[in-house]
This record gives structure tokens, C-alpha cells and sequence, in this order.
């Protein structure tokens, strides 16, 4: 298809703004453009399609948005990570927060009306702790290459001196890595090798050593390996845990994110699902006097045992999934609160359905992705519990990535 003149419409998540095609024989279908701001006029390149819509990106603009500014990066455009470094700081806030917002609007009907959306922001730059290099760099756009640099503008200044390291940048062992983790933080810097896993199989009369997983590589997971274990200081504790691991990337906006967590939340017992290592039931346990904690990641819950040392606690080391199903019903425990923060894919059906039936009279409900978070908090809408604030957690400036919080309460 050859380029076309289009007016760009709101941004959606993924960065991407949408358009429709004015003329010929796809007239009316939808075009997702990135490269664009919302109401710029711009001549786009198709890059693919599918039944639903086209794929394009940005060639030339003609009508520029007065939010449109020169990316500060030399690598923007090049490297994969940000996506929106051409609009002002200020600017992208708001547009993150209109994906926030027209992706919760699906809760709203005449007897749901959503509260103002509140952020809660800090610094737009060097503001990234944890990185995931690959092959001594970082992804390339859309590719499955990686790019080396010299420095990241995103990125914490512990991190840039690293890589500003020349001895270090043009080791083998750092180059070599398929994943080098590095978390620096507060004048601390600890990086290393997610290692890939190995398995003995048969292959014809003989055992090879071949990669498990088939095509896809699969990596060993933290074991608790005192050489990778870190631990830093948030707020007023020390929170220990495997760089190899998930951990939350911009400490700063996780100490924010606590004290909003805190406030009018408390009670007798705390269930805290996809606890990881406990980072929040070490903070909530201050209001509550004891924590359920269920996170089916075996490294990280015995991260959370070291970190809930003398606070009194239950861990579940299993899946939502099944400590709904197997657990749930078993246990005599009252709780007076959840706080839950679900991977991208969101809460699962049976801790759903388990919610919804369990009368717990307040939620604290994280997500990472505003579609499944705006999915669950319908379900829980739906069943009775009333959305009292929502946030969107700017973790992630220059990008279009949104963490958010809803506080939801159940009347009894």
C-alpha cells in the first residue's frame, strides 16, 4: 500500500495512535501509527496488516503537536526501550494517563462512576535501577538484536557508570551473556548471568546435552545464590533479593507506591497475593498483625522468609491458582485486607471468583497493564466492591508503560 496523509486520534497502550484510512478500497479501516502524537497530521509507511487494521509507522509530519519536541537520546528510535521520548515530560503523563482512564472507562455504566485518576510521579529521567542486558547490550526495535551503548538516559547513575566501564563493557563474560542483570542503587551496583538451562535427552542412541524447552530458551531460575542476592534500603528497612529476579525497577516510585498502600489500610490479617519477596507485607504488616503471603516462585518466597524475619506470617509457596482451589477454603484465617499485584496477565479466574465470595472488606489492587487490571476491577465491581481511588504509579517516564493502584472497598 502506498503512503497516505492521516490525522492522528488518541494514543493507545503500547504507544501507538490510532487513525482511520479516508480513501480507496480500506477506507474506514483502522491504522495504528506510532511515531505520532495525537492530532498531528502525518504521512505514514505501511508496515503490515491484518483483517482488523494496518501497521504503520511515521515518515514525515506536516501538522506538528506543539508537545513534540527533539528526543534527548542518540539511540532513541534505535534501541528498544523508549517509546515517547518526543513529547514533553509533562505531556506524556497526560497521555498515559488517557490510556489509563479509556481503559477503566469499561467499568463505568449508569450506576459506576469512576474517581479522578491521581498520579503519583517522581524524576523522568536516570531514574531506572534494574536492567536485562543481552549480549553486552539492549534489544534493538523490533528486532531480536541487541545494540551497544554508552549510556542510557533512563538509567540510574550506578548503571552508567558501568557501562562507561571499558574493561568491563568488552569482557566476554559481559558480552557473551544470552542475560546480564544488574541492579544499582544508592552507590551499590550488583549484576549477573541468568544462566540457561541444560537437559540429558535421548536423542537416537545416544544422551546429548541439548536446551530444554524446544525452541525457546529456558533459563535457570534465582536458587538463592548468595553471589546474586542484594539488599537495599527502602524507606526505613532493608529488603533483600535476587538481581536475577523480579524486582520493582524504580525504587524511588516503590517507596511512593508503600505509602499510598499504608494509608487507611489495616486490620487483624493481610493476604498478600503474588506476594513476591515480600516487599509490601514488610511495610503493611506495621498496620496489620500477621500476612498471608502466596507467590508461586519458590526463590522469591524464601526471599520473603528472610525478609519477614520477626514478623508473624504464613507463606504459600504455589500458584494463586491453586491456593484458591486447594487452600483457600481450608484455612480458618479472617482477612480484613488484600493487596494483590498479578503478572501482565492479570489476576487468575479462581482468585477471582474467590474474591468475589470472600466479603474481604478492602483491596489494594496493582497491575502493570491497564487492559487486565481494567478487566479484574470490573469482575470486582461487579460483585459488590466500589472503586474508592485509582492511580496511575508513573514507574515508567519516556515510555508508554503504566503501573496503576486501585483502593476498592466492599460495604458488609
Amino acid at each position: 500500500m502506498e503512503n497516505q496523509i492521516l490525522k492522528a486520534e488518541k494514543i493507545i497502550f503500547g504507544g501507538n495512535c490510532i487513525s482511520k484510512i479516508e480513501e480507496g478500497i480500506n477506507k474506514g479501516k483502522t491504522v495504528l501509527i506510532s511515531g505520532a502524537l495525537p492530532n498531528e497530521v502525518v504521512e505514514v509507511e505501511f508496515l503490515s496488516s491484518t483483517k482488523d487494521y494496518e501497521i504503520g509507522k511515521v515518515v514525515k509530519i506536516l501538522e506538528k503537536s506543539p508537545h513534540r519536541i527533539e528526543p534527548k537520546c542518540k539511540y532513541f528510535g534505535i534501541c528498544g526501550g523508549c517509546n515517547l521520548q518526543f513529547a514533553t515530560d509533562e505531556y506524556q503523563v497526560q497521555l498515559r494517563k488517557e490510556i489509563l482512564f479509556d481503559n477503566l472507562s469499561v467499568i463505568e455504566n449508569n450506576n459506576v462512576k469512576l474517581p479522578e485518576i491521581k498520579v503519583i510521579s517522581d524524576n523522568s529521567w536516570s531514574y531506572r535501577n534494574r536492567f536485562q542486558f543481552h549480549n553486552g547490550g539492549l534489544m534493538e526495535l523490533k528486532s531480536n538484536k541487541s545494540i551497544k551503548i554508552d549510556k542510557c538516559l533512563v538509567a540510574c547513575d550506578e548503571i552508567n557508570t558501568l557501562l562507561s566501564d571499558k574493561e568491563f563493557t568488552n569482557n566476554s563474560c559481559f558480552l557473551n551473556a544470552s542475560r546480564y542483570h544488574v541492579f544499582g542503587y544508592n552507590q551499590c551496583l550488583k549484576g549477573a548471568i541468568l544462566e540457561e538451562k541444560t537437559t540429558n535427552k535421548i536423542v537416537g542412541k545416544s544422551k546429548k546435552k541439548v536446551k530444554s524447552g524446544g525452541k525457546r530458551k529456558i533459563y535457570e531460575g534465582t536458587l538463592l545464590n548468595p553471589e546474586s542476592l542484594m539488599s537495599i534500603q527502602v524507606l526505613d528497612r532493608e529488603i533483600t533479593f535476587d538481581v536475577k529476579g523480579f524486582f520493582q525497577s524504580n525504587v524511588k516510585m516503590l517507596e511512593k507506591t508503600i505509602e499510598i498502600l499504608k494509608k487507611d489500610f489495616g486490620g487483624e490479617n493481610l493476604l498478600d497475593m503474588y506476594a513476591g519477596v515480600g516487599t509490601f507485607s514488610t511495610f503493611l504488616l506495621d498496620n496489620f498483625n500477621n500476612s498471608v503471603l502466596v507467590e508461586h516462585n519458590r526463590d522469591a518466597i524464601s526471599l520473603a522468609e528472610i525478609n519477614l524475619q520477626g514478623k508473624k506470617h504464613e507463606s504459600y509457596g504455589i500458584s494463586g491458582d491453586k491456593w484458591a482451589k486447594e487452600y483457600a477454603s481450608k484455612i480458618k484465617t479472617k482477612f480484613d485486607g488484600v493487596v494483590i499485584d498479578p503478572p501482565r496477565s492479570g489476576i487468575e479466574k479462581s482468585v477471582l471468583d474467590w474474591l468475589c465470595n470472600s466479603n474481604i472488606p478492602l483491596i489494594r489492587s496493582l497491575s502493570c497493564d491497564p487492559i487486565t487490571h481494567s478487566r479484574d476491577l470490573k469482575i470486582l465491581v461487579n460483585c459488590g466492591y466500589k472503586i474508592k481511588e485509582i492511580y496511575l504509579l508513573d514507574f515508567y517516564p519516556q515510555t508508554h508503560h503504566i503501573e496503576s493502584l486501585a483502593i476498592l472497598e466492599k460495604d458488609l
